[in-house]
């Protein structure tokens, strides 16, 4: 490691030629664009070069308006890139390659010695360097090797189409630490609590790649959990790469093919929904390739084109945020459809059956109402269900099949259950609510009283449709949904006008307070009712079913010597 202060005249460890030949191998092997590790290399270099006071850029012009300059850009199967140089006069050429520490290190017959002389590599001089990786690549640093080759070359000789593949001469070994964000930690954490299995698939080095998925909490020891190398992973049979899949959650030194297999693989098992990360050109056939694509904002267009989601900060953060949106959007979707379900079933059912039981067949339901609930149930209950704002507690709980019905069986349960109740109080009203609040049959008043008391059982049964998943209070975050109240506040008041303002042109007539307390009351039986239908959904809810069927079959008396005493332990 040189190190070199800000300065423009300092001593340096080594020789002049050594250094320039460091800063050369950089900088003719810095693309125009760099990524953030091609960065922090060169910006590294140019504080060295400023320091001696060497523009190696001067250099690399002159030799790109001669035509005497081939760059060879990095390659994902040779982990490396490359340039050529043809020297002053055309009798020499020099080759400069960065890449992979132990791929270039591997190619390495002659080092470069501090005073700028050229010996041969032995063995201890290998073993030497490659424990100096594995010490840095622990310590999660990428690494990096810079070699070079000079050999003669005819002036008349033509620079290479492709890489030269010549034993190069040992320069220096690079290490780079890239800080792990605070929060990246966390967001993986929150992606393996909402049943997402995070992998890492990287060209570093599989010490580099460990040590990163240790402190990030991909890869823990003890837990079974693969991690190999790219030459190892090509080498397997489907068989064993369908068996490896679920533990292997570190891919290192892979190459854009392997993580287009390794996808295609995942998304050969059953139940799998695949999504992949990535910013580079050769990342865009994987991105393709997946259920859900995420591209960095960063990142090339070809990989913007190839992906469905582009996060805008580069943050990983980003993911854990669009999978707790996806699964808002589709929780909302079905809120909406649990609640309109309902109240169709109801409201068809009602007005049949309303004119099939009085003498007239006269529906208890007017158009104009039919129209009002119409209203409450399309385009109200969308503002009111469908912008609900995500919460962490989306993540607590197992993703959903892939090809799972949008309305699942615990949503069956809750909207016939719900349908049957209201159904129940609804024709209990039309049959018996004459005499129970002293009105004349199917008179007006009595209609009122049957339609605002159906109305009332939808504004109580908006908290019931919010619970998906047997949750049991149905008032859970609900100031977090703004939207809700205020529209179940707006169709309170539009009801009260509606009933008692509303005349011959919505069917109804004035209601004493007296009956406005009993129609909220028997609305509110919505609540209740949901929350024991969701208690017998869930296991606690056998105890209570189990004591229900029991108490069902005791013939109750009204003596006190029959005293029944019921305790229910949770």
């Amino acid at each position: 490691m040189i190190d070199v202060p800000k300065a423009p005249h300092v001593t340096l460890p080594c020789s002049m030629p050594y250094v320039v030949k460091f800063l050369d191998c950089i900088f003719l092997n810095s693309p125009m664009q760099n990524n953030k590790t091609g960065e922090a290399v060169t910006d590294a270099a140019s504080r060295v070069a400023a320091a001696i006071g060497y523009n190696p850029m001067l250099s690399r012009s002159h030799h790109l308006r001669k035509g005497n300059f081939r760059r060879y850009p990095f390659s994902s199967n040779l982990k490396q890139s490359s340039t050529v140089v043809r020297a002053e006069g055309g009798k020499e050429m020099a080759t400069y390659v960065k890449g992979a520490s132990e791929i270039v290190l591997a190619n390495c017959s002659h080092y470069l010695t501090d005073d700028g002389k050229k010996l041969i590599m032995t063995s201890d001089n290998r073993q030497h360097v490659e424990k100096a990786i594995l010490d840095m690549s622990s310590q999660g640093l990428r690494t990096l090797c810079l070699g070079f080759n000079e050999r003669a070359a005819p002036a008349s000789a033509d620079l290479p189409k492709f890489p030269p593949d010549d034993p190069l001469t040992f320069i220096a070994l690079l290490g780079i630490e890239e800080p792990l964000r605070e929060e990246v930690g966390a967001a993986v954490s929150a992606c393996q609590g909402a049943g997402i299995q995070v992998r890492m698939i990287t060209g570093d080095h599989l010490g580099t790649a460990l040590s990163i998925a240790k402190r990030c909490g991909i890869y823990k020891e003890g837990h079974g959990l693969l991690a190999m190398e790219g030459k190892d992973f090509r080498q397997l049979s489907p068989s064993q790469l369908s068996e490896i899949i679920p533990d292997l959650v570190v891919l290192a030194r892979s190459t854009p093919l392997d993580k287009q297999t390794l996808v295609k693989a995942m998304m050969g098992l059953p139940n799998q929904v695949v999504a992949v990360t990535g910013d580079g050109t050769n990342d865009a056939p994987a991105l393709k390739t997946a259920d859900v694509g995420f591209s960095m904002n960063s990142g090339s267009d070809v990989a913007k084109n190839a992906s469905d989601i582009i996060l805008m900060d580069d943050n990983f953060v980003g993911v854990v945020k669009a999978v707790m949106w996806g699964r808002n959007v589709n929780d909302n979707i079905r809120k909406f459809l649990q609640f309109q379900l309902t109240v169709n079933i109801v409201a068809c059912a009602v007005a049949f059956l309303g004119a099939v039981l009085n003498s007239h067949n006269l529906s208890p339901l007017k158009p104009v109402q039919l129209l009002w609930l119409n209203l409450i149930m399309d385009t109200l209950a969308a503002l009111a269900l469908a912008t609900e704002s995500p919460s962490e507690r989306l993540l607590e709980r197992e993703p959903q099949v892939k090809n799972s019905s949008i309305i699942s069986k615990k949503m069956l349960q809750n909207i016939f259950g719900l349908a049957g109740f209201q159904l129940f109080v609804e024709l209990l009203l039309l049959l018996s609510g004459d005499t129970f609040f002293d009105v004349q049959s199917y008179s007006d008043e009595h209609l009122t009283l049957v339609f605002n008391a159906f109305v009332m059982l939808q504004v109580f049964n908006f908290f019931n449709a919010r619970m998906l998943y047997s949750e049991y209070n149905p008032f859970h975050d609900i100031t977090k949904s703004p939207v809700l109240c205020f529209v179940v506040l707006g169709i309170l008041v539009l009801q009260i006008f509606i009933v008692q303002y509303g005349g011959r042109f919505m069917s109804t007539v004035p209601l004493s307070l007296n009956q406005w307390l009993w129609c909220t009351l028997i609305g509110s039986l919505s609540l209740p009712v949901g929350v024991g239908m969701r208690l017998l959904q869930n296991g606690k809810g056998q105890r209570v079913k189990s004591v229900i069927m029991r108490l069902s079959s005791i013939g109750f008396s009204t003596s006190r010597q029959n005293n029944v005493k019921v305790i229910i332990k949770s």
